[in-house]
């Protein structure tokens, strides 16, 4: 019998289900659509049926391979489509988690006092050390707005689609102050540690505000110091020769303002800034409390309603009248300059 190709290649289009014997050997090879006219043996008249078997059998196994072949191709597409699936599913997770992460790194931004120029520059620190899309800084940038500035991103349904330095822009026209450096410095000096308040939060605060603008590291320790009310506490800190701000963090660090504060030690304090040729510094009142060392806008106590006492807060009286004042023994008298004020 002929020997038939091991290595031809057929699909199943081209393999027919059945032959039947007395097939001449032109309509096998249109059937099978074989183009090489080895494959199909010369089969005439004598052929024996035993041949025609084999063919049979051979075609059957060429038509089960095509078969296999699609079968795996099948697979293969499966594995890829669920491969592809599988990265989308990792990817999302990964952008959810990153963005978890980032959003804790900057803070809320309302519009009310918070330098701008700042917050728009952490954005964009964060923006390319995390490799963030502008999809996701769009959304972390919704997810730290609050107050006025929400508001804002609200009142128009096309900031959120802008592009972001287009959006960084409008936002600027809006809501950056316009400060002037000599502001910046002047509210920087006048800020003393408030009686109501431990060294850290004074320290903190006095801190935040050197930031903005440009003060070496031992003007700034200088500085820290001069916003000390207490004379003798002021005096023993310069003594330390502190040239670190961390160490005159440390130094004080457990140590409390006493609720009293002489004028007189102010007003000393305001001389040594005289002598030493810088800027001095007025004596500020409190219009909430009454106290010496701080505005209202920066009180802790609750806010006082126009012509109430000052002792406790009640309308009907003078503070020099209050019952809350005269009701109270006094236990320890210091020297008392005219016009100081005594918090019990």
């Amino acid at each position: 019998g002929a020997d038939v190709d091991a290595d031809a290649t057929f699909t199943q289009a081209t393999i027919p289900d059945e032959i039947n014997e007395g097939t001449s050997r032109t309509n096998i090879t249109d059937e099978c659509g074989a183009f090489n006219n080895d494959i199909v043996p010369q089969i005439d008249a004598k052929s024996d049926a035993t041949e025609w078997r084999l063919i049979k059998f051979e075609l059957e196994l060429l038509k089960r391979e095509c078969e296999l072949k699609k079968m795996g191709n099948e697979l293969l597409k499966r594995e890829k489509e669920q491969l592809r699936n599988s990265d989308n599913q990792t990817k999302n997770i990964s952008n959810k988690q990153k963005f978890a992460d980032v959003k804790e790194l900057i803070s809320e931004f309302s519009g009310s006092g918070e330098c701008l120029k700042l917050w728009q520059a952490q954005l964009k620190n964060i923006q390319s050390v995390y490799q963030l899309d502008d999809n996701n800084l769009r959304a972390l940038i919704a997810n730290k707005l609050k107050g006025n500035a929400l508001k804002w991103l609200h009142s128009r349904d096309d900031l959120i689609l802008m592009p972001i330095d287009k959006f960084l822009k409008e936002m600027s026209s809006l809501f950056e102050e316009k400060t002037s450096n000599l502001m910046l410095k002047k509210k920087f000096e006048i800020r003393q540690w408030l009686t109501t308040e431990s060294f850290r939060e004074y320290f903190q605060e006095k801190l935040i505000l050197a930031n903005r603008i440009l003060i070496g590291e031992d003007e700034l320790v200088e500085y820290l110091i001069d916003g000390i009310p207490d004379n003798t506490l002021r005096s023993q800190a310069k003594m330390q020769r502190f040239h670190d701000k961390y160490e005159l963090l440390e130094a004080f660090r457990n140590i409390q303002l006493p609720r009293y504060i002489s004028k007189k030690m102010t007003a000393d304090n305001q001389h040594e800034q005289s002598n030493n040729g810088q800027q001095t510094t007025r004596v500020v009142r409190c219009y909430n409390c009454n106290s010496v060392g701080h505005l209202a806008s920066v009180c802790r106590k609750p806010k006082r309603e126009l012509g109430a006492c000052h002792v406790c807060a009640e309308v009907g009286h003078l503070a020099a009248n209050c019952p809350q004042r005269k009701s109270r023994p006094v236990q320890h008298v210091t020297e008392l300059m005219e016009g100081d004020e005594y918090d019990h």
